[in-house]
């Protein structure tokens, strides 16, 4: 499987610190011998993925046998705070009215996963339609371009 990234992608790694940097692109190196890793399919009806690299998410598809790197994102850039999901909070308030919401901690990892990976979804989904057409440059080019020699 061949690896390319969007310049988009390229300007996110080029704007990480260099040993974080390596660190990603040698986890994308890992991905031309398959899909492995901490790699979550964001939809079950497009090849949709992020692959999670320490503090970072690698938003990527899966075209015939290449992965395309749209984006290289810090996690706390990432993740919004919406979702609509079925809860049972406990509510705290203070003279009638209700000021704070509480979750059994089960649940509050089940909403902060599903945030994580809709943000993804929607992170992805704008990278590519941000990039269009755009020229993608090989993962050996892009680390030889930032010189982050493995």
């Amino acid at each position: 499987m061949k690896v390319e990234l969007k310049p988009h992608a390229i300007k996110d790694i080029q704007s990480i610190d260099k040993k974080d940097a390596t660190r990603i692109t040698t986890r994308l190196s890992e991905l031309e011998d398959g899909l492995s890793g901490d790699i979550k399919r964001l939809t079950n009806f497009t090849p949709e993925y992020r692959l999670r690299v320490g503090n970072y998410r690698v938003l990527f598809e899966v075209e015939n046998d290449t992965v395309v790197v749209y984006r290289v994102m810090h996690r706390k850039h990432v993740y919004a705070k919406r979702l609509l999901m079925n809860l049972h909070p406990q509510f705290i308030g203070r003279q009638g009215s209700e000021e704070y919401a509480v979750l059994p901690i089960e649940e509050f990892l089940a909403v902060a996963e599903a945030l994580e990976n809709y943000q993804d979804l929607q992170d992805l989904r704008y990278a590519k339609e941000a990039e269009g057409e755009a020229s993608t440059t090989s993962l050996a080019d892009v680390v030889a371009q930032l010189d982050l020699g493995r």
